[in-house]
């Protein structure tokens, strides 16, 4: 079985006020990368960064993971229907040649 791919390592995540590297939860990070093209993924990763340091800052590790998993959550069907209606529009293409 192969490994799962990292997405962690494409993604660059600002630094906090002490210099150190931030981390993103790694397994809603994959997940959500799963659905992303790769100017998606620094786009949507870094506002997300961001607002996690924020939120990190403000109410700790514990409410800042928690509001990340929210934001994945409420990611994932909208970015779920986009990729089926694409693979539903190719199929339709290559039916449409196909003829």
């Amino acid at each position: 079985m192969a490994p799962s791919p990292d997405f962690s390592s494409t993604i660059s995540v600002p630094l906090t006020s002490r210099g150190e590297t931030l981390r993103l939860p790694r397994a809603g990070t994959s997940l959500l990368c799963l659905f992303l093209t790769t100017r998606e993924r620094e786009n949507l990763m870094g506002d997300l960064a961001e607002e996690y340091q924020a939120v990190l800052s403000a109410f700790g590790h514990r409410k800042a993971a928690w509001w990340f998993y929210e934001q994945v959550f409420y990611s994932l069907l909208p970015l779920t229907c986009r990729s089926l209606t694409r693979v539903t529009l190719l199929d339709l293409v290559r039916r449409l040649l196909d003829r």
